[in-house]
């Protein structure tokens, strides 16, 4: 497996919303887990990102679906 390190940030809803963010983490652990990855090590951070998290996937495209379905739940926002 391969290592991924992701720089996360939170959206205006999921900032609205960040008393539910431990429900939040455990469901991407859950799709994580689901797509065959784990999440290894996360963190809250002060600073330019709100998160980091330290992954393991078999390849991109699992990372590429984890990060697409977070967005698209707007809860984390991805930089262009």
């Amino acid at each position: 497996m391969t290592t991924y390190i992701l720089m996360i940030n939170w959206t205006d809803q999921g900032i609205r919303n960040v008393k539910e963010s431990a429900k939040r983490l455990d469901a991407a652990k859950a799709l994580m887990g689901s797509l065959g990855g784990s999440f290894e090590r996360f963190y809250l951070t002060m600073g330019e990102y709100d998160m980091v998290a330290i992954c393991e996937a078999p390849d991109d495209r699992v990372i590429a679906r984890l990060r697409y379905r977070l967005a698209w739940e707007a809860m984390c926002a991805r930089k262009p």
